[in-house]
């Protein structure tokens, strides 16, 4: 099972520069949104369902856009904190 989700990151890690970094953002923002209609359900830890999308941006990409998805609920994560 593993080997299998090993053989198709490999192709989307090979996708260019702008598309990685493109879906890695639509990913957070996406998160953000269903963080923004959650409103106040997960006021103790505001930022538990970034988590999950950070760790998915570097599985399916790379070590790089995990780091850009974990920088990215910055900007929108002041309104939450």
């Amino acid at each position: 099972m593993m080997e299998a989700l090993l053989l198709r990151t490999s192709t989307t890690s090979r996708l260019p520069f702008a598309a990685r970094y493109g879906l890695t953002t639509l990913l957070v923002l996406l998160v953000c949104a269903v963080r923004m209609m959650l409103g106040n359900l997960l006021t103790a830890s505001p930022f538990l369902l970034f988590v999950p999308a950070v760790f998915l941006a570097a599985v399916l990409f790379n070590a790089g856009t995990g780091l850009y998805a974990m920088n990215r609920p910055r900007i929108p994560g002041g309104r939450f904190s």
